[in-house]
């Protein structure tokens, strides 16, 4: 008995997880331009160890987005609008720093997670990541952004 109930929540949360919508829009005028600031690591060791460090992107008319990452260059990154924040999807070329612990580490994903601007500043999540779907070793940076221009 116990099984049938185990796998009857298991299929309702997977059906559950099929109907969320996950439509994202574009990523709306209020989030182009160019965007500077720092990033830190929640981890208290690699934040420790690394500090924090530059982000500089500019989002395009087109919705791509361009810019870097401490040493990383974005590539074929993209932001998208949802219902209640921004997210912009990208590859990284290069490592975000020169040296330590993460050196080892295939960090070449990166996905931003941005409050809507409030004035000339926003703030959110990146997420370095090794493959664009899963990774159980992603690592999370909170970012703080002003507008440059």
């Amino acid at each position: 008995m116990k099984k049938i109930l185990v796998c009857a929540l298991i299929g309702a949360a997977l059906l559950g997880c099929c109907l969320v919508s996950t439509k994202s829009g574009p990523s709306a005028p209020e989030l182009r331009g160019t965007w500077t600031g720092e990033a830190r690591f929640l981890d208290r060791d690699l934040a420790k160890e690394y500090g924090s460090f530059a982000v500089d992107i500019e989002v395009h008319a087109d919705d791509s987005v361009s810019g870097t990452l401490g040493s990383a260059a974005l590539t074929d990154a993209v932001a998208l609008g949802r219902a209640e924040d921004f997210v912009i999807k990208g590859g990284l070329k290069g490592h975000v720093f020169e040296g330590g612990t993460m050196l080892d580490e295939e960090n070449d994903c990166v996905v931003f997670i941005l409050s809507p601007p409030a004035g000339v500043a926003t703030a959110g999540n990146i997420h370095l990541k090794s493959n664009p779907i899963f990774d159980a070793n992603m690592r999370v940076c909170g970012v703080e952004l002003t507008r440059k221009d």
